[in-house]
């Protein structure tokens, strides 16, 4: 099964319960158990608006090895935080080191992440998340509200993105690595303030003094809005 193919064919998984804090005694060599409470963790994702991106799976994590679910979590671990990308081999085997690997891009595509592992007789596991949200007009359309003060918009974008943020934040606890936490806050901290620039612009330039102010500013508050890390 090739790349393409796999994406075509990712199942929507039905909701899991949601995990609130995770403290459970995993031994370091059991990749394979890590992998499956990573997994929990990204599905315990609920989005909460139509316009949020939705977690989505093919395969039987089951099937994946403890060599690949190791490779996994060495990978995770041990990210920088650069985008990771994938081409469009002829086979799994040909995309992914030892069949097991992932697709990671932070700043467009919705923050997307995908996971993925080989298995027999030419099938693949993967689990696909992406934040969503679309691009910022469209953002901008469904959120602001005639005569609806300013920062008000501010704090509806920022909840807007706080559910995928809550996962993320487990996700990097668990891999015990905040690089994929802290590039998610650096991704909404971007969206949020094209919109209200954008907003600003249709209000006469008003607020213009209030945005243009350096992104860590504005990661600052978010991170803030979001319960730090």
């Amino acid at each position: 099964m090739n790349w393409i193919d796999i994406l075509k064919n990712v199942i929507t998984q039905s909701r899991v319960k949601e995990i609130e804090d995770i403290d459970i005694d995993i031994d370091d060599d059991d990749c394979s158990r890590w992998l499956i409470q990573l997994e929990r963790i990204i599905k315990s994702y609920k989005p909460t608006h139509k316009m949020h991106g939705k977690v989505v799976t093919n395969g039987d994590i089951t099937g994946v090895t403890e060599e690949q679910a190791c490779l996994i979590k060495s990978k995770l671990e041990n990210h920088d935080g650069s985008a990771v990308y994938l081409g469009f081999a002829p086979s799994l085997d040909d995309e992914v080191e030892d069949g097991a690997g992932f697709f990671y891009n932070p700043r467009t595509l919705g923050h997307t992440l995908i996971i993925l592992a080989g298995q027999p007789k030419n099938r693949a596991w993967s689990i696909t998340t992406h934040a969503g949200g679309s691009f910022p007009r469209i953002l901008l359309e469904e959120f602001i509200k005639p005569d609806e003060p300013f920062l008000q918009l501010f704090d509806d974008l920022v909840s807007f993105y706080k559910p995928y943020g809550k996962m993320i934040k487990q996700f990097s606890k668990h891999c015990k690595n905040r690089i994929f936490f802290d590039n998610y806050i650096s991704h909404v901290a971007r969206r949020v303030k094209k919109v209200l620039l954008m907003r600003s612009e249709q209000l006469g330039g008003r607020f213009d003094d209030n945005i243009n102010l350096d992104d860590d500013v504005f990661e600052r508050a978010i991170k803030s809005s979001f319960g730090g890390y």
